[in-house]
């Protein structure tokens, strides 16, 4: 380990979480390339944050780890010592039904929390990709979300408590454990979207709500970008209520459509509805006569397993390596410019790109294949591009995972404004050391 003693490190570090908390197995924790030299795995909050305490007084570098599905995220580690797993802090803590409210550790993962909580009839309003194996903390480090943000809202929304360890071996709590506290400065939002650079979550408390009774989706396919905008119009300017409106580029529902039951031919307008059964069914109706009058070429509704894949296969598109994924966020009423952009860059840089836009709430999320070494450029320039025309349209774009060669070339994060020197304070005063992911996060904190 650069400048430290890396044995009698790891010693310290075992007699924390003894044998059965520290692993040689480091090839499973490599971000962009670069390696940890110890993986531990602590057993309680204490464990944490005596870990933390400990790498920090030695000069080491720790990456906070819960399932490992949104490490892509950020520029890679400028030093990664002590890859810390929080797997052990894995259950849920306490639940309250009548209150609709629970409390978990943040190694448990989302889809152990959603089956237990699916028990007494609820769930957490939250549906990021790869559910079954990235965990609580992990999803509110990367502020990671899902198509049905349009009705619930950021992870930071549905989080009322946080217990955090700190490089100085200390514990903070913010909030508590019921949905209504006192007035004061809304702490828990810190630790939500900084990809742990601050301290690692332990433990959350957190809203709950009651299961819908039905969901349902309706899905149009429509020959013109115009055509499919102007139906995403109409569905906003209506009092119905979908929990998720997406819209799909051809080559995106292309995609889809060879594993999935969706539509392809054209551009996409999916639509989720849930509730009572008698409103999804009204919905749905709805919205079949809506897509009828908007010249809609093609009409399907989906309910059950299919219904559900297709939204799975949504969340978990083109995540794997080769892709460069962007995420970028405009004013609504942009989204359609931004796909047009998109467009543009096939005859420019002869990149294609694939599109899915949460068209209610701004979101769109862009894959570009990066099928070798010498694609490299022309798709850095292509994403430059990109993240040049949402900034003309009042937006920005963060590039979510992308090979270690293209980052190398490119900020994945981008320019950043006033919040930076804010964001740098909270730094210094948390972490003066940059004991935590250094280098990874906006403007190299």
């Amino acid at each position: 380990m650069t400048g430290i003693d890396g044995g009698a490190l790891v010693k310290r570090l075992e007699a924390v979480v003894g044998a059965e908390g520290s692993s040689p197995d480091t090839g499973a924790c490599a971000i962009d390339g670069v390696l940890p030299k110890v993986v531990v795995t602590p057993a309680d909050a204490d464990q944490v944050a005596a870990l933390l305490r400990i790498a920090d007084e030695a000069g080491a570098k720790v990456v906070p780890w819960g399932g490992g599905t949104d490490q892509g995220l950020g520029n890679p580690p400028e030093r990664m010592d002590v890859a810390l797993r929080t797997a052990r802090l894995n259950r849920v803590i306490a639940h309250e039904p009548a209150d609709m409210t629970c409390v978990a550790g943040a190694g448990i993962r989302l889809a152990d929390l959603q089956a237990a909580l699916g028990k007494a009839g609820q769930f957490l309003p939250l549906d990021p990709p790869d559910a079954e194996t990235a965990t609580l903390g992990g999803v509110l480090s990367a502020n990671a979300s899902g198509p049905m943000r349009l009705a619930y809202g950021w992870p930071r929304d549905v989080v009322i408590g946080t217990q955090v360890a700190l490089v100085s071996g200390q514990q903070a709590r913010a909030g508590g454990r019921v949905v209504k506290n006192v007035a004061g400065f809304d702490l828990n939002k810190l630790y939500v979207g900084a990809l742990g650079t601050l301290g690692v979550l332990v433990e959350v408390a957190l809203k709950v709500l009651p299961l819908p009774e039905r969901r349902a989706s309706v899905a149009a396919a429509f020959a013109t970008l115009d055509g499919a905008a102007q139906a995403v119009r109409s569905i906003l300017q209506t009092d119905l209520a979908p929990c998720a409106l997406e819209l799909l580029s051809p080559s995106a529902a292309a995609r889809l459509a060879r594993a999935t039951v969706l539509l392809s031919g054209g551009f996409l307008v999916l639509v989720r509805v849930e509730g009572v059964l008698e409103a999804v069914q009204d919905q749905g109706e709805r919205l079949k006569d809506l897509f009828g009058r908007s010249g809609a070429g093609e009409v399907a509704s989906l309910e059950g397993a299919e219904e559900a894949g297709a939204w799975d296969a949504i969340r978990g598109f083109r995540r794997a390596p080769g892709v460069v994924r962007c995420k970028a966020s405009v004013p609504i009423k942009c989204v359609p410019a931004l796909f047009n952009a998109a467009d543009a860059l096939r005859e420019r840089h002869e990149v294609a790109c694939d599109l899915i836009a949460h068209a209610g709430s701004g979101i769109v999320l862009c894959a570009l294949d990066l099928e070798s070494s010498d694609r490299v450029d022309r798709v850095v320039a292509a994403v430059s591009d990109l993240r040049g025309r949402a900034a003309e349209l009042g937006g920005y774009l963060v590039v979510e995972a992308a090979p270690a060669a293209f980052k190398t070339r490119l900020d994945v994060w981008g320019k950043w404004g006033p919040d930076l020197r804010l964001m740098r304070a909270l730094k210094a005063q948390y972490d003066p050391k940059r004991t935590l992911n250094p280098g990874r996060f906006v403007g190299g904190i």
